[in-house]
């Protein structure tokens, strides 16, 4: 009888644990603050804003050319390639030094500015949770991968 008893409450413990598991991935709010933005994948337009321990709805989406990036301040949206924003496909997003930059800035994850290649160029990267940008040198300089300085 005590056997039963106790498969019994092992069984119940187990469904409520996989009930609250289940719950989670439906709803991902339950137990989160009014006013918490989570994001709803990996780059994507699209987050939860929480309210009442449910989701907004619909969902809020960034505009056009922008993800989702939980960094921003205030948390919202930047451009693909921002620091704090992940998974996103910098390839297919953008060509040439533009999708060079994206992947620097996706790699690092820190604000800063960093080489477009690691020789001396007329164009370096700037990182920030806005977005990843190709910033020129001005005429005749290079930038200098060593000294992080155009000269």
């Amino acid at each position: 009888m005590k056997a039963g008893l106790c498969f019994l409450l092992v069984c119940l413990l187990a469904g409520s644990a996989a009930a609250a598991r289940e719950l989670h991935a439906t709803n991902p709010c339950a137990g989160k603050k009014d006013g918490t933005i989570l994001p709803s994948a990996g780059c994507s337009p699209t987050y939860y804003q929480c309210w009442r321990g449910k989701p907004v709805s619909p969902n809020p989406k960034c505009a056009a050319g922008t993800v989702f990036n939980p960094k921003a301040t205030p948390a919202g949206c930047s451009y693909v390639g921002a620091v704090g924003t992940t998974g996103c496909n910098c390839a297919a997003a953008f060509k040439g030094e533009q999708a060079v930059a994206c992947t620097i800035c996706q790699k690092n994850q820190t604000a800063g500015i960093f080489p477009l290649y690691n020789k001396p160029w007329p164009r370096y990267v700037e990182c920030s949770t806005q977005g990843a940008f190709v910033m020129p040198c001005n005429t005749g300089l290079k930038f200098n991968p060593k000294t992080k300085n155009c000269q």
